[in-house]
C-alpha cells in the first residue's frame, strides 16, 4: 500500500498522563486552527470553545474528531477521551466546548480530555462543517479534518481495515467501523483524514458502489497475468513450505510444481506444511516481485508431497549444493559459489558451513537477483 499506516499507530499515548503544565491558559479563545499552527505548548491545559463534532467515536472508543465551524484546511482536531466520558461524543454537528491538555506528536496535535465536566454541549443549532477538497500536494494540510476526494480502490481490505487507493498520499483506514469500499470501486469519499489515512464515518460518506469487484477464481499459474491488487480464490493449493520466522512467508504450489510466495504479514494463519486447501488473497507486486497477500485461514481439504525440481523460477522448490559461503550480510543473507544467495527468512544461516545440500524455495527479485530460502539445515 502507498504510505501504508497501520491502525495501531492512530492511537498514540493512550493511558499515559502528562504532568500538569505550568503554562497558563491564554485569555483569548483557542481554536483547532491555532493548535494546528503550533501556538500551544505540549502539555498545556486550555479550553477549546464552540468547535463542532465531525465524527463518532473510533472503534476503540478512545477518540473522536472536531473542527472549527468555518471548516477548511488545518481546522480539524483529534480528541482523546482519556477519562470516562459517558455518552460522548454527542452526534455529528453538535457544538461543544472542551477543556484538556494538548499533546503534540509527529502527526500533529491531540486534545486530551479527562472528565465529563471538561466536555460540555453548547446550546446552539446543529452545525454543518463543509468538507475541504483534498490537496495531494500538501497531504497533512487537512490533518484530522473533514475532506472530500475522488479516488479508486486498488487493494482489498486487510484485517486491520486498511486498503490502498490510486493516490500515493491516501490510504483508507476504518477508524469508525464503517468499512471501506471494495477493490476496483470508484467514487467520491467524504471522511476524516488523519495521520495519512482517510476513514468513512458511515456508508453515506461514499458516493459509489461500496461492494466493488468480486474476487477472481484462479489457478496458481494464472496469477502472474492478473492485475496488481486483484483479489483471488485459489483451490487445491498446497502449502509447500512451513511458515517463515515471524509466521509471515510461505510458498503455495499446484500439482504441477508451480509455486507462488504468499505473505500473511504476521497475522498468524493456521495453514501447515504439506496441507492442501482453498486460499483467498490478493495479487500484489513490488520491487521484490509478485506475492499473494493472504488474510484468512485456508479451507483445508487434503495433503500431498511438495514437488522439488531444478528450475530456478520464482516460487519453485529446488535442491542446491551451497559451497564457498560468504559471511552473513546486514540482512542475514549469505553469498554462495553460484548465482544463488541464501535467504534467511526461514532459518538462521549464521552457523551454516559448506558444502551443504539444501532444499529451499526460489525468490526471484525483479532486479534479477535469485535467492534460495531453505527451511531446514543439514
Amino acid at each position: 500500500m502507498g504510505s501504508l499506516v497501520r491502525a495501531t499507530s492512530l492511537i498514540l499515548l493512550v493511558g499515559c498522563t502528562l504532568p500538569p503544565s505550568e503554562a497558563e491558559e491564554e485569555p483569548n479563545p483557542w481554536t483547532a486552527r491555532s493548535l494546528q499552527d503550533g501556538l500551544a505548548v505540549h502539555g498545556q491545559t486550555l479550553t477549546l470553545a464552540d468547535v463542532v463534532v465531525t465524527s463518532p467515536a473510533t472503534i476503540a472508543g478512545t477518540h473522536f474528531f472536531v473542527q472549527d465551524p468555518e471548516g477548511g484546511p488545518r481546522t480539524g482536531l483529534r480528541v482523546e477521551m482519556a477519562g470516562v466520558l459517558d455518552g460522548w461524543p454527542p452526534p455529528i454537528g453538535t457544538s461543544v466546548t472542551l477543556k484538556g491538555q494538548v499533546v503534540y506528536d509527529a502527526f500533529g496535535p491531540t486534545l486530551r480530555v479527562f472528565a465529563t465536566a471538561d466536555a460540555t454541549v453548547v446550546d446552539e443549532p446543529v452545525e454543518t462543517v463543509v468538507a475541504s477538497p483534498f490537496d495531494s500536494t500538501m497531504p497533512f494540510d487537512s490533518l484530522s479534518g473533514l475532506v472530500t476526494i475522488k479516488l479508486a480502490i486498488t487493494s482489498d481490505t486487510d484485517p486491520s481495515g486498511h486498503a490502498s487507493t490510486n493516490l500515493d498520499d491516501v490510504d483508507l483506514a476504518d477508524l469508525f467501523g464503517a468499512g471501506t469500499p471494495g477493490w476496483m470501486a470508484e467514487g467520491v469519499l467524504t471522511g476524516i483524514y488523519s495521520q495519512a489515512t482517510l476513514s468513512l464515518r458511515a456508508a453515506a460518506d461514499w458516493e459509489g458502489d461500496l461492494d466493488g469487484a468480486p474476487p477472481v477464481d484462479a489457478r496458481l499459474d494464472e496469477v502472474w497475468q492478473l492485475e496488481d491488487g486483484t483479489p483471488v480464490v485459489i483451490g487445491d493449493a498446497l502449502q509447500a513450505t512451513p511458515w517463515s520466522r515471524g509466521d509471515r512467508w510461505a510458498v503455495l504450489q499446484d500439482d504441477a510444481g508451480i509455486g507462488v510466495w504468499i505473505d500473511a504479514e504476521g497475522w498468524g494463519l493456521d495453514g501447515a506444511h504439506g496441507q492442501t486447501g482453498t486460499w483467498s488473497g490478493q495479487v500484489r507486486t513490488d520491487g521484490e516481485g509478485l506475492r499473494l497477500r493472504v488474510w484468512s485461514e485456508p479451507a483445508i481439504d487434503g495433503a500431498r508431497t511438495p514437488i522439488v525440481g531444478d528450475i530456478t523460477e520464482d516460487g519453485a522448490l529446488i535442491t542446491y549444493t551451497a559451497d564457498e559461503l560468504g559471511p552473513p550480510d546486514a540482512y542475514g543473507e549469505r553469498a554462495t559459489n553460484g548465482e544463488l544467495v541464501l535467504d534467511d527468512r526461514f532459518v538462521d544461516l549464521s552457523d551454516l558451513t559448506g558444502p551443504a545440500e539444501l532444499v529451499g524455495a526460489i525468490r526471484a527479485h525483479t532486479d534479477g537477483r535469485l535467492l534460495l530460502a531453505p527451511w531446514e539445515l543439514p
